[in-house]
């Protein structure tokens, strides 16, 4: 505590420097006031010992008696003969007492020593000792590292490759499940608990899948695959997400999605329903009507089908249809019929008008085969006219056509020798 040997301390309470007591085992006990004071103030250095003889001074004299002999002066370890034997006991244990001291401080140096060399043994043990826990200690943490880095490599394994978002998630909450764990535990437990960790990051991944089928199978349910890419499919799809979003299970989920996409179902029937009676207009009368009348035709159909509400059955667009092309299609059979009847006159005329030229040939005479086939040609198309308008107003019969051409010839020679005679 002092930063001090033991050697140093037991000199200091030997010179008294320090306060303390000997216990019975011959060690020093020093109190906690005295430590705390020389914290404060400081520890003396050792002070210097001198020879025990010069401790004690010059030899003083010692006092003479009557009866008492002086001792000799030749040394301070030699004894007159004189010497009383109690003077020479004494000074003989004198000797002993003093050797004894003399050991016993070379034993207390001694004892100083090894304890200086146990303290030192013991400091570098200690070293050691701590290095050594430094080491288990690194060593213990890059196993965990390794331990948990392959655990964590574990969860993420599990989590699947279309859930990216999902993935910083489940990392964080395997390393805080590991850090409540020891590298003992068994492998099963860990599994486990990497487990529930990753499925507890999953659980957001989870919902959005239930919600993507449940939408996916209402869609599939009313759409047909045609809508589905187009815009109407897109606003029931999303629709239909923010109803399932709302649900907790997916039986809900699913009846919100199918809830949602019936209004986009039933408009789409409606607009297919509308638009395939639109393309049946469009192809209404090909051939018979004029680009005109088809046009006016697409209007009038569709103005029909606007009066009726969303959701009305085919039939009765059909039948509005109908009605909106009645007026068109009674004009166009009426055309139809002049054009039959045209037709038909023109047909009549044309097989009466072999007549001209057998005619011509029994009546007429011609400078040229080429004149009477000019004639002839000319003739018939003049005829040809007169012979349908006829027909058509309906004052001549098919059956009165031979007769009509050959009064009409007789005419047109009567009046040809009224020119040549003028």
């Amino acid at each position: 505590m002092l930063g001090i040997s033991v050697h140093h301390v037991r000199r200091l309470c030997e010179a008294g420097l320090i306060t303390g007591r000997v216990s019975d085992g011959n060690r020093w006990r020093i109190p906690a006031t005295e430590v705390e004071r020389l914290r404060a103030e400081g520890v003396p250095p050792i002070p210097q010992l001198e020879d025990d003889t010069a401790d004690r001074g010059p030899a003083k004299p010692v006092p003479t008696r009557p009866d008492v002999p002086a001792p000799p002066t030749d040394g301070p370890d030699t004894l007159s003969p004189a010497v009383s034997p109690e003077v020479r006991e004494e000074h003989d244990n004198c000797a002993i007492a003093e050797t004894k001291l003399k050991r016993r401080k070379i034993e207390l140096e001694l004892e100083d020593v090894e304890e200086s060399f146990r303290d030192r043994s013991r400091r570098r043990s200690a070293t050691e000792q701590e290095q050594r826990q430094r080491q288990e200690a690194a060593e213990a943490q890059t196993a965990r590292e390794v331990w948990v880095n392959r655990w964590v490599e574990y969860a993420l394994f599990l989590v699947p490759y279309d859930a990216a978002e999902c993935r910083s998630q489940a990392c964080q909450l395997a390393q805080n499940a590991l850090r409540t764990i020891s590298v003992e535990v068994s492998p099963w437990t860990v599994r486990q608990l990497m487990e529930g960790a990753v499925s507890q990051a999953l659980a957001p991944y989870h919902r959005r899948k239930r919600l993507d089928e449940a939408v996916r199978q209402a869609i599939q349910e009313a759409l047909p695959y045609s809508a589905r890419s187009e815009r109407i499919g897109v606003e029931a799809k999303q629709a239909a997400q923010e109803a399932a979003a709302r649900s907790a299970d997916p039986p809900s989920m699913l009846a919100a999605a199918q809830a949602a996409v019936a209004p986009f179902a039933t408009r789409f029937r409606d607009a297919e329903a509308r638009r395939g009676i639109l393309d049946s207009v469009r192809a209404w009368a090909w051939g018979e009507a004029t680009e005109e009348e088809r046009q006016e035709a697409e209007e009038a159909v569709v103005e029909a089908l606007q009066r009726l509400p969303m959701g009305t059955a085919r039939g009765r667009l059909e039948k509005a249809k109908d009605a909106a092309l009645e007026p068109l299609e009674a004009t166009l059979r009426e055309r139809k019929e002049k054009t039959q009847r045209r037709q038909t006159a023109e047909q009549a005329a044309d097989q009466a008008l072999w007549l001209v030229g057998s005619y011509l040939g029994q009546n007429c005479s011609f400078d040229s085969l080429f004149q009477q086939f000019e004639t002839e040609r000319e003739l018939k198309a003049r005829l040809r006219e007169v012979l349908v308008k006829r027909i058509l107003s309906g004052r001549l019969a098919p059956a009165e056509v031979s007769d009509y051409i050959e009064e009409w010839l007789d005419g047109w020679m009567e009046d040809q020798e009224a020119e040549d005679e003028s």
